[in-house]
């Protein structure tokens, strides 16, 4: 039979042993299960928590921003679904709020027309940008 102490049953045994090592002066250390860490997020995992896309947003995922030069303001860009020179893009983040047209694109130095899936293009941006910020077609 245990004593309630507190909410707590304890067992008679273990509530002794806890009195007698209070009078003797003993401290007890309480100790809690470490939490599991979580796994970091990559643009994948960030692309699939994104705000429902569609006619009642009016815009549509294109990529995710995975980093930004920032002497020369271009940001490189996963690219999710095809993106065209002349697209409106809207890049929104907790911080980050831009609207642009894009003018041009490159993939390794070289400009190009049209990105598909799957690529990492790079582009001039008017102002910063984050990584992990999401980029809509508008």
């Amino acid at each position: 039979m245990g004593i309630l102490m507190r909410n707590h049953t304890i067992d008679n045994k273990l509530f002794i042993h806890a009195i007698l090592m209070a009078y003797r002066g003993a401290k007890f250390m309480v100790t809690k299960k470490a939490a599991p860490k979580k796994a970091k997020e990559g643009p994948r995992d960030i692309i699939a928590k994104a705000k429902p896309e569609g006619k009642l947003t009016g815009k549509k995922l294109v990529g995710t921003i995975t980093h930004f030069f920032d002497k020369i303001s271009v940001a490189v860009i996963q690219v999710s679904a095809p993106i065209k020179v002349g697209d409106e893009l809207a890049v929104e983040g907790p911080q980050t709020n831009i609207k642009m047209k894009v003018e041009s694109m490159q993939v390794e130095h070289e400009k190009i027309k049209e990105a598909k899936k799957g690529d990492d293009i790079g582009m001039k941006v008017p102002s910063p940008v984050r990584a992990k910020d999401l980029v809509y077609k508008v």
